[in-house]
């Protein structure tokens, strides 16, 4: 317990910031056999405030994309270390098939026409602190952050307006 605390008052340890910097619609069709695959390129911001401590991203990832409690489309990204006192963009595609039946597919149009559309995305990214120019790893935390997400549009070829972004994160240590 006496290590944490002097850990702690050296390091002053801050978590990260994290949002949604931008979503742009590769694909999305809706197929004649009620199949909609859908594919998009996301960009998160992930700031570090700290100025002795970076952050090496597990690619044991998996980022998705949920609509209508149905996931849209689903990747991970590469490991990645962000540095201390550092900002970094993580770039990943996002693909997905899945069955859509009439009822969605309504609700989908009436969303799209009024401008309003509800996503959440989900992410499970394992997070490992580090410390020093040689990247003396810490401990292993799995963060799990979900972020709601009210688009304008999802047509393919076209960036959506993000009119809504509101983002909760969770940490366990324990793994």
């Amino acid at each position: 317990m006496a290590a944490v605390a002097i850990m702690y008052f050296i390091f002053r340890p801050q978590i990260p910031m994290y949002g949604i910097d931008s979503l742009q619609v590769k694909a999305f069709e809706m197929r004649n056999d009620s199949k909609l695959y859908t594919e998009m390129a996301v960009v998160v911001r992930c700031e570090n405030p700290n100025k002795k401590i970076g952050f090496k991203y597990g690619e044991d990832n998996s980022v998705s994309i949920i609509y209508s409690d149905g996931e849209l489309c689903a990747g991970k990204f590469e490991s990645l270390l962000q540095a201390a006192k550092s900002t970094v963009m993580i770039n990943m595609t996002l693909k997905g098939e899945r069955e859509v039946d009439s009822k969605e597919k309504e609700q989908f149009m009436a969303q799209q026409k009024e401008g309003k559309i509800p996503l959440v995305l989900i992410s499970n990214i394992p997070v490992t602190p580090v410390i020093g120019g040689n990247i003396h790893e810490l401990w292993n935390v799995s963060v799990r952050a979900n972020c709601l997400m009210v688009v304008d549009n999802i047509q393919k070829d076209k960036t959506p307006n993000i009119s809504h972004k509101e983002c909760s994160f969770a940490a366990h240590f324990w793994n």
